[in-house]
């Protein structure tokens, strides 16, 4: 179990740092305008 948990971990750590890497190349402020106007969304469907 140990190994899988591991996998995991590295699977994780390395989707977050291409994510990082990703939302550098595109633009970090566009990245957060996206995110905003999706939570903006969830609140206006009752959603948190």
């Amino acid at each position: 179990m140990k190994i899988v948990i591991g996998v995991l971990a590295g699977a994780i750590a390395a989707f977050a740092g291409a994510v990082m890497l990703a939302s550098r190349d595109m633009g970090w402020r566009q990245l957060q305008k996206q995110f905003i106007r999706n939570n903006q969304n969830h609140k206006r469907r009752g959603e948190v």
